[in-house]
């Protein structure tokens, strides 16, 4: 499954382009929205579709502010099936960050 998640990661984001825009509102805008969209399904998504957000939220996370990673903590917080690997970096970030993880761990 790894290398079709890999191309799944790669026709969904263009993580090249993304990185040498020097811009961080196109980033920005990217999480929250990827974000936005696992919220909706995570309810009716496979595990293989979690690890898809997984891998795409951990690498946007490299590329957003601190302000972002806060909205973000607060949206996938609740959710039962929120993507580990991205909780746990959340879970480690400064307390503004972490804050809305921790308190529902």
């Amino acid at each position: 499954m790894q290398a079709t998640r890999k191309t799944i990661e790669s026709n969904l984001v263009n993580f090249e382009a993304l990185e040498r825009d020097p811009s961080t509102e196109r980033r920005n805008d990217l999480m929250r929205n990827v974000t936005y969209l696992f919220a909706l399904t995570a309810p009716s998504c496979s595990q293989d579709q979690i690890d898809v957000y997984d891998d795409v939220l951990s690498r946007l996370a490299d590329m957003v502010t601190r302000e972002v990673l806060a909205d973000v903590a607060e949206k996938i917080a609740p959710l039962a099936a929120a993507p580990t690997g991205i909780v746990k970096r959340l879970a480690r970030a400064e307390i503004e960050v972490a804050k809305p993880i921790l308190e529902r761990s």
